[in-house]
């Protein structure tokens, strides 16, 4: 019996000496941690003004990725405790007594094998009895889902500081929601970057408005639903630097690192290219301010200042690039240039013909930095530029000599004439306003454009293969085969829209009809 009890304490010894860990084996953990609960449960009323919130979640958590993950709103100082699985939230004072608190648990919480929630957590409740019963859900279209994005609810209309009332994130499958809001308008803004000045990051993230001025929560009992389109940033650039090459041209560079050449007459008020404005500003010194425009709006650069001074310019024009266009010859140069017009034939530009006889080319002036001749015949293979043609604003003249310019012509795509294409048709439904249709050849990336008139619409001419359809609402001012994704300075929504939930394989020679697109 002693033997018995020693050889039984002696086990139980081993045992608590032995290590605890992860059971080893099994498949890979691949999926975060998800909410199993939270006590008070989200849209709680008259909760104590000090009650710890308990959140319950399928896996223990790893504690470095708690603090930052958490937002409180309204504004409450906190602490946290973590047990296992178990998150608390404590507030250091008290939970507001007049407005609801949202505690917003974004999806970078993780586990300890560094894998981040499928969704993001938001427990609501109140300390007193008011709480709205409103909600607005959604979904993300064009994005990947890999990427998490920022989704904020704002108040209608815009308010000058654009500041969102509550953020939360997309869930795996580009859903969102925002829950117990309050009788009011709303829009929403989403971005693939945090969202903290939306006027700023429209310009850099991929972003999405609402195809609709606003949301309104009008009754306790609404619902709705909305789908937003995710597009590319609106850039606007700077000019990040200028330099004068000579008298009355030089070089810009922009910020996205695009150059720019440029030229300017203070006396006729001319300035090249058009959507330059180059002014004095003070004395031997410009002023520049560029109009540029992204796909979507126009806008006008921050002025750009840089010292005006007579340089001395001894050196003759040097061409930068030279290409047949639409059977006209075009020459580029490094600088300004003037045409030195003589009547005499053997003194002007020339090509020579069946019979080896110089032909006469008229030259015009493109623009400050281009030339192009007249239209040539197809047979040319040539053009002769005598010396003393072309000159620059100083007297400069080019060429020195006689200069032979090699045409080369663009080589047309065989196969293009040898296809056979493939014809769709169909109606809009039920939308009215001005609609394109966009077709997306899968396999060749090609997109092909149709307008929609008296609700019908036709492609004529695609490539087989298999096509994505996409029909929007024509708003784009700058190029209507562009989506409108929406502004925010000034505040214009997106663009409806809607895509053909079905791929669409066309086949040489056939046409496909009775296609119904409805928004």
């Amino acid at each position: 019996m002693k033997f018995f009890i020693y050889f039984i304490g002696l086990m139980l010894f081993l045992l608590s000496c032995a290590a605890i860990g992860p059971a080893t084996g099994g498949p890979e953990d691949k999926q975060g941690p998800s909410l199993i609960t939270s006590l008070p449960h989200t849209g709680s009323i008259n909760i104590p003004s000090n009650k710890q919130i308990q959140i319950t979640f399928s896996e223990p958590i790893d504690p470095n990725s708690i603090h930052a993950s958490i937002q409180i709103i309204p504004e409450t100082e906190f602490k946290t405790i973590i047990r296992k699985n178990n998150l608390f939230i404590i507030p250091k004072n008290e939970w507001n007594k007049h407005l609801p608190t949202r505690i917003i648990i974004n999806r970078n919480i993780r586990d300890f094998q560094d894998n981040i929630m499928a969704s993001p957590i938001n427990i609501i409740f109140s300390t007193s009895s008011a709480l709205g019963k409103g909600v607005i859900s959604g979904k993300l279209i064009n994005t990947d889902l890999n990427q998490i994005f920022d989704i904020g609810l704002f108040e209608y209309p815009p308010q000058d500081t654009l500041v969102p009332i509550l953020k939360t994130q997309s869930n795996q499958h580009g859903e969102f929601i925002f829950n117990f809001l309050n009788l009011n308008k709303y829009f929403i803004f989403a971005s693939s970057n945090e969202i903290i000045n939306i006027s700023e990051e429209i310009k850099f993230s991929n972003y999405g408005l609402l195809p609709n001025d606003y949301l309104e929560i009008k009754n306790d009992i609404d619902s709705i639903k909305t789908t937003i389109y995710i597009d590319n940033p609106l850039p606007k650039l700077k000019i990040q630097s200028a330099q004068l090459l000579g008298n009355q041209y030089g070089k810009l560079i922009y910020s996205n690192g695009n150059e720019e050449l440029f030229y300017f007459s203070l006396i006729d008020k001319i300035s090249y290219p058009k959507n330059l404005i180059i002014s004095n500003y003070v004395k031997d010194s410009l002023k520049i301010i560029s109009q540029r425009s992204n796909r979507l709006t126009q806008y006008y650069t921050p002025p750009f200042f840089i010292s005006n001074q007579t340089l001395i310019d001894t050196i003759a024009p040097k061409v930068e690039n030279h290409s047949i266009q639409n059977n006209k010859y075009v020459i580029e140069f490094n600088e300004p240039i003037s045409i030195n017009y003589i009547s005499k034939i053997n003194s002007s530009a020339f090509y020579l013909n069946s019979d080896s006889n110089q032909i006469e080319i008229h030259l015009n002036v493109v623009n400050p930095f281009s030339i192009e001749t007249s239209i040539l015949p197809d047979y040319i293979e040539h053009i002769f530029l005598p010396k003393n043609i072309i000159m620059d604003k100083d007297n400069n003249h080019f060429p020195d000599s006689l200069t032979t310019f090699s045409i080369i012509r663009p080589i047309e795509d065989i196969n293009k004439t040898n296809i056979n294409y493939g014809q769709l048709s169909g109606k809009i439904i039920n939308f009215t306003n001005n609609v394109m249709i966009e077709a997306i050849n899968i396999q060749e990336k090609t997109v092909n454009y149709t307008k929609v008139v008296n609700s019908e619409f036709q492609f004529l001419e695609l490539i087989p293969g298999a096509y994505n359809l996409r029909a929007f609402e024509i708003l784009n001012e700058i190029n209507d085969s562009i989506y409108f994704s929406g502004t925010i300075s000034p505040y214009k929504r997106a663009g409806k829209f809607t895509i053909y939930p079905e791929k669409i394989d066309i086949r040489g020679r056939w046409e496909i009809e009775g296609i119904n697109i409805r928004f």
